[in-house]
Protein backbone atom coordinates (compact mmCIF):
# COMPACT_ATOMS: atom_id res chain seq x y z
CA UNK A 1 0.00 0.00 0.00
CA UNK A 2 2.73 2.55 1.00
CA UNK A 3 4.13 1.63 -2.25
CA UNK A 4 1.64 1.66 -4.84
CA UNK A 5 1.89 5.21 -5.60
CA UNK A 6 5.55 5.10 -6.03
CA UNK A 7 5.75 2.41 -8.48
CA UNK A 8 2.76 3.47 -10.61
CA UNK A 9 4.39 7.06 -10.94
CA UNK A 10 7.75 5.12 -11.90
CA UNK A 11 5.85 2.93 -14.44
CA UNK A 12 4.04 5.82 -16.01
CA UNK A 13 7.24 8.04 -16.32
CA UNK A 14 9.43 4.83 -17.61
CA UNK A 15 7.09 4.48 -20.15
CA UNK A 16 6.59 7.65 -21.41
CA UNK A 17 10.65 7.93 -21.92
CA UNK A 18 10.65 4.59 -24.31
CA UNK A 19 8.22 2.57 -26.01
CA UNK A 20 8.47 -0.70 -23.47
CA UNK A 21 7.78 -3.97 -25.27
CA UNK A 22 7.61 -6.22 -22.02
CA UNK A 23 7.37 -4.87 -18.61
CA UNK A 24 9.03 -7.24 -16.27
CA UNK A 25 8.16 -7.52 -12.16
CA UNK A 26 10.47 -9.24 -10.07
CA UNK A 27 8.10 -9.46 -6.83
CA UNK A 28 10.46 -11.51 -4.64
CA UNK A 29 11.41 -8.97 -2.41
CA UNK A 30 7.39 -8.04 -2.17
CA UNK A 31 6.67 -9.49 1.71
CA UNK A 32 2.52 -8.05 1.63
CA UNK A 33 0.22 -7.87 -1.08
CA UNK A 34 -2.68 -6.00 -0.73
CA UNK A 35 -5.33 -5.11 -3.04
CA UNK A 36 -3.86 -2.01 -3.59
CA UNK A 37 -0.91 -4.06 -4.87
CA UNK A 38 -3.09 -6.70 -6.69
CA UNK A 39 -5.00 -3.01 -8.69
CA UNK A 40 -1.75 -1.76 -10.02
CA UNK A 41 -0.68 -5.79 -11.33
CA UNK A 42 -3.88 -5.37 -13.08
CA UNK A 43 -3.56 -2.11 -14.30
CA UNK A 44 -0.07 -2.57 -15.39
CA UNK A 45 -1.60 -6.02 -17.21
CA UNK A 46 -4.26 -4.40 -19.03
CA UNK A 47 -2.37 -1.14 -20.07
CA UNK A 48 -0.70 -1.30 -23.18
CA UNK A 49 1.95 1.92 -22.53
CA UNK A 50 4.06 -0.45 -20.50
CA UNK A 51 4.45 -3.10 -22.50
CA UNK A 52 2.94 -7.14 -22.35
CA UNK A 53 3.41 -7.66 -18.33
CA UNK A 54 5.58 -10.44 -17.19
CA UNK A 55 6.09 -11.25 -13.16
CA UNK A 56 8.99 -12.95 -11.65
CA UNK A 57 9.23 -13.91 -7.78
CA UNK A 58 5.68 -15.14 -7.51
CA UNK A 59 5.19 -18.73 -7.43
CA UNK A 60 8.15 -18.85 -4.68
CA UNK A 61 6.77 -16.21 -2.56
CA UNK A 62 3.81 -16.62 -0.13
CA UNK A 63 3.24 -13.14 0.50
CA UNK A 64 2.57 -12.87 -3.27
CA UNK A 65 1.02 -15.78 -4.40
CA UNK A 66 -1.16 -16.64 -1.69
CA UNK A 67 -3.42 -12.99 -2.42
CA UNK A 68 -3.28 -13.93 -6.24
CA UNK A 69 -4.46 -17.60 -5.86
CA UNK A 70 -7.48 -16.52 -3.31
CA UNK A 71 -8.91 -14.01 -5.77
CA UNK A 72 -8.58 -16.38 -8.79
CA UNK A 73 -5.57 -13.96 -10.53
CA UNK A 74 -2.42 -16.41 -10.69
CA UNK A 75 -3.78 -17.39 -14.83
CA UNK A 76 -4.09 -13.90 -15.65
CA UNK A 77 -0.62 -13.13 -15.32
CA UNK A 78 2.39 -14.66 -17.18
CA UNK A 79 4.51 -15.84 -14.26
CA UNK A 80 8.02 -17.20 -14.78
CA UNK A 81 10.10 -19.05 -12.02
CA UNK A 82 13.14 -16.98 -12.91
CA UNK A 83 14.68 -14.58 -15.74
CA UNK A 84 16.60 -16.50 -17.82
CA UNK A 85 13.64 -18.82 -18.56
CA UNK A 86 11.57 -15.56 -19.58
CA UNK A 87 13.87 -14.66 -21.73
CA UNK A 88 14.44 -18.01 -23.58
CA UNK A 89 10.95 -18.12 -24.02
CA UNK A 90 10.58 -14.37 -25.33
CA UNK A 91 13.54 -15.24 -27.65
CA UNK A 92 11.66 -18.18 -29.42
CA UNK A 93 8.46 -15.74 -29.40
CA UNK A 94 10.35 -13.44 -30.48
CA UNK A 95 13.42 -14.12 -32.12
CA UNK A 96 15.48 -11.22 -33.00
CA UNK A 97 15.46 -9.17 -36.37
CA UNK A 98 19.37 -8.89 -36.56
Amino acid sequence: MLTVAQTATFLTQTAAASTPRHLILDLSEVTFLTSSGIGLLIAASENGTYGRLHLLGVLENRSVQRPLASVGLLGLFDIAPDLDSLLARLRTIEPSSD
